[in-house]
């Protein structure tokens, strides 16, 4: 009985597993199932078919001329295919759309696109007897009245137009046709290509989430001024190797060349474009302008976070920055925002860069402003616009907001800032600059609104513009006697320009792109003790940090009572069993022991030496090791900075000291070098 039951079962089974090979066979076919259980389908394309496109002619001088097909029927893509250049005429590719399910027995689908003069279906088998169908603009197409094709990866599902003969498209799944389209636009005009996508949309990149990587390192690479065009462009101020003027010149050309080489010499782990991507008046097209500069991000899988200059949006038809922005966070590998409506500006927003390994907590936040254009008011303050309140505003409470999740990083954490046009805390006198060069005047806003207090506030270690693009130093404010104590400004770092569109000058200039190495314990962890004199107190107040949120693997007590010698001594070896060394002594074994063992080990060659003018031993210092520099109150870099690493330089400079009395009357000399502020 059980085996009949069990074999009555298979049978049913099999019975209906044949039902249904056989309908969605038939469905496959004809689409015999009803569109509402058809939208379930897997392959089912979840917006739009593409059924017919067409290129709309019209002339400029006939006021009747609408050069828009009926809007009831037809989408037309926003661009002049003759890029706003005709005098007389102008034209618009227009796409006839259908959602799937609404499909009926007399539409037919758009399974293929080419451009050319000729017929490309001679000499080619078609499907069914598929012809390909004419078009203005040399455009043909392929249309199929088979259902079955509405959920193939052949069907066009979306349709764009790109422009230039160096145009690409990064979008996943659309492919840019290589021959324009056949307008008899001339020379002078960027050819228009069409782009399409065939099936389904591809799955979504998934955005990128920044990390400090295995050997604890996290490099920024900062592009600014790229100043692309639509079209390869035209060189500014283009100079060879040897600073030669070059004349053959193709500006976009040789800006991405050098993008390339530098992304695969420097393999940084995340892009910051600060503005001036776009040179405006130069790109009809702003998008296939961007397109260019994110291909080569999307193509090595780089995370790149973007703000604008003041010529992004500068030209008489380029996007505004809401829709570059827009545009933007469509793409693979973008982490661009256009951050909160109330605030002033498109691109106030930061990004976070977690620790090491699985860890969620942030290393690194990138704060990214907009500092907008050109002044609103000319009158009273010349130049460019400034930041406005209620941005200092927002990234005040956004830094304050994030400071307590931040102090659960075992390591110090790190804030950076980005902007386009420099502060006018750049252009003061005095700086202590370090690195680069200062060509130009800085064009800051004549009008300050104290923007840079804010970041001292706040702990930024550094803000990096561009805008001004033969500067490229890093300048420290010195600190104000009259100011907070420890209150040390950031550095203001300048990227230089990138790009051979946008001017140079000033004597020669190569252009560059700004690096910053941010480095981290390779260990992933610090560890913080608590000494005590009672354990149990010791161990009660780790207990309540790490119930605030600090990780208990970085912390722990230990029982140590500094009145007492022989509870130090206990408490040292407890940590040499746990730790085996403490920071302390690795430094100072390199900086002072080091050097005092390998001078005593070489005095007897050294003793040996006929050099004319005496023999010469040098230590090389610090100038941060100097106890007056450290206490005076207009100290650029102050006491509390560092004081381990400048410690171990003092005690090098008594080991110098002891040398130099104890070899003088040999004829030795001994001597501090510092090769740089360190």
């Amino acid at each position: 009985m059980t085996r009949r039951i069990t074999r009555t079962l298979g049978q049913a089974a099999a019975f209906v597993a044949l039902v249904f090979l056989l309908v969605f066979i038939a469905d496959y076919q004809y689409k015999v199932l009803p569109n509402s259980l058809h939208t379930f389908s897997p392959t089912h394309h979840a917006g739009t078919v593409v059924t017919d496109i067409k290129i709309a002619f019209c002339s400029k001088t006939n006021p009747f001329s609408t050069c828009r097909l009926d809007p009831e029927k037809w989408h037309r893509i926003e661009k002049d295919l003759f890029l706003h250049t005709g005098w007389t005429r102008s034209a618009w590719l227009h796409v006839k759309r259908k959602r799937e399910e609404e499909l009926t027995e007399d539409d037919k689908i758009v399974v293929g696109v080419r451009v050319g003069r000729l017929d490309p279906g001679v000499g080619e088998s078609g499907q069914g007897g598929e012809r390909w169908e004419s078009r203005d603009g040399g455009l043909w197409l392929l249309r199929s009245s088979k259902k079955k094709d509405s959920d193939s990866e052949r069907v066009v599902t979306a349709v764009d137009v790109l422009f230039g003969t160096d145009a690409v498209d990064p979008r996943p799944g659309w492919t840019l046709a290589q021959m324009p389209l056949l307008l008899n636009a001339g020379e002078s005009v960027q050819v228009a290509r069409l782009s399409t996508r065939h099936g389904q949309p591809k799955a979504e990149v998934k955005t990128p989430v920044p990390r400090v990587n295995k050997g604890g390192k996290f490099k920024v690479l900062q592009l600014s001024d790229a100043h692309l065009a639509t079209g390869i462009g035209v060189c500014r101020d283009a100079i060879g190797p040897k600073n030669e003027p070059s004349t053959n010149c193709e500006a976009d050309v040789r800006t991405l060349e050098f993008i390339e080489t530098i992304l695969d010499d420097e393999k940084p782990d995340l892009v910051v474009l600060s503005g001036d991507q776009v040179e405006g008046p130069q790109s009809p097209d702003t998008q296939s302008t961007l397109f260019k500069l994110a291909a080569p991000l999307i193509e090595r899988q780089i995370p790149f976070a973007a703000i604008f200059g003041n010529h992004d949006d500068e030209g008489s038809y380029s996007l505004s920055r809401e829709a570059q922005m827009s545009l933007m966070q469509t793409l693979p590998y973008s982490l661009s925002r256009p951050g909160p409506e109330s605030v002033d500006g498109v691109g106030n927003y930061y990004v976070e860069v977690l620790a090491q390994s699985l860890s969620q907590h942030s290393a690194l936040t990138l704060y990214l402003l907009d500092t907008h254009g050109l002044t609103p008011d000319e009158r009273h303050y010349k130049g460019y616009d400034w930041l406005k309140d209620n941005q200092i505003s927002w990234f005040r409470s956004t830094a304050q907001g994030l400071k307590k999740e931040h102090a659960k990083y075992s390591h110090i954490h790190l804030d950076m800032a980005f902007i386009h046009i420099p502060l006018p805390e750049y252009s003061e006198k005095g700086l202590v600059t370090a690195g680069g060069q200062w060509k130009e005047g800085v064009t800051a806003p004549t009008f300050n609104s104290h923007f840079y207090d804010a970041l001292v506030e706040e702990g930024i270690v550094a803000v990096g513009c561009g805008h001004d693009h033969v500067n490229d130093y890093c300048a420290l404010r010195p600190q104000d006697p009259q100011g907070e104590n420890g209150k040390l400004g950031p550095w203001m770092c300048y990227a230089g320009g990138s790009g051979f569109g946008g001017y140079a000058g000033y004597g020669g200039f190569h252009r560059r792109t700004r690096i910053r190495d941010c480095l981290y314990a390779a260990s992933g962890q610090h560890y913080v003790l608590a000494g005590a004199r009672d354990k149990i107190k010791g161990q009660g107040l780790v207990d309540s940090l790490v119930s605030e949120g600090v990780r208990s693997e970085s912390i722990g007590a230990i029982q140590i009572n500094v009145d007492s010698a022989d509870s130090i001594s206990t408490a040292a070896k407890v940590l040499e069993g746990k730790f085996g060394r403490l920071d302390y002594a690795g430094i100072y074994n390199t900086n002072v022991l080091g050097a005092a063992v390998t001078t005593e080990a070489f005095l007897s060659l050294l003793r040996k030496s006929t050099r004319p003018g005496g023999k010469k031993i040098l230590f090389v210092s610090s100038g941060t090791s100097s106890l007056s520099t450290a206490l005076a109150l207009d100290s650029v870099i102050p006491a509390h900075m560092h004081p381990i690493y400048r410690s171990s330089k003092t005690a090098k400079n008594m080991v110098m000291a002891g040398f130099a009395t104890l070899l003088k009357d040999e004829g030795f000399m001994a001597v501090l070098v510092s090769v740089a502020q360190t």
